[in-house]
């Protein structure tokens, strides 16, 4: 059985940031993660994921794990959670730069 773990972040666009964001812009992201259930939130597995996303220099703030019922106050998070789930990672890149 799984979980899904939310990791909050900054991080710096890498040339290939799949956001499409400028070369060295700051973005906050919540990167969703597929884990075992019950087992510690994976930090380093996460700066991966978010690597893989083009993004570089990552740093997690925390991390939290996901109820599938806060869902239905966040509909927009739907899509990552179910990516999540069937990809093993999602991430969401907030619009706005980070000074």
């Amino acid at each position: 059985m799984f979980e899904i773990v939310l990791f909050e972040a900054v991080a710096t666009a890498g040339p290939a940031n799949l956001s499409g964001y400028p070369t060295g812009e700051k973005h906050a992201l919540i990167v969703f993660a597929r884990q075992r259930a019950g087992s510690e939130a994976d930090f380093s597995a996460a700066c991966g994921i978010a690597k893989q996303y083009g993004w570089l220099d990552v740093t997690i703030s925390r991390a939290a794990l996901l109820s599938v019922e806060s869902l239905n106050a966040r509909p927009d998070m739907v899509r990552n959670y179910e990516g999540a789930l069937e990809n093993g990672h999602s991430l969401v890149t907030f619009r706005d730069p980070v000074p």
